[in-house]
């Protein structure tokens, strides 16, 4: 399986990325895991074609948001049909459990959007 990370570019080289990537590496397998820190792009396209590759996207919040560059490699995830999966406290949760909100469009790189989990159904 291949997995992208999405992840904001204030956590690269953190010992929380480092972790985070051991743990989906752990979860999903370690065929193919493609870090856009590790690349020196600054070209969405680049991106998007490395997204449409996976067969999965795995993002994680900064400061309790995303900003605008996670936010669009998500979106662009789901037009493709790859699933998307938020990683938060040690826990996945794929796309129908969660809904992205664009809150501050002026602030591209911390606080673009807010991830809020849905509430189960009753009786589910």
């Amino acid at each position: 399986m291949s997995v992208y990370f999405a992840h904001s570019m204030l956590s690269y080289g953190t010992k929380k990325e480092q972790a985070d990537k051991v743990f989906i590496q752990e979860h999903f397998g370690e065929q193919r895991f493609v870090d856009p820190s590790l690349l020196g792009s600054n070209s969405m396209k680049f991106y998007y074609a490395l997204v449409e590759d996976c067969d999965a996207l795995v993002f994680t919040e900064y400061a309790k948001s995303i900003g605008k560059g996670v936010w669009s490699e998500i979106r662009h995830a789901l037009n493709c049909g790859v699933s998307v999966f938020l990683l938060r406290k040690g826990k996945f949760y794929a796309s129908h459990e969660f809904n992205v909100v664009v809150f501050n469009k002026n602030d591209w790189k911390k606080h673009y959007a807010k991830v809020k989990l849905t509430k189960p159904k009753e009786g589910a």
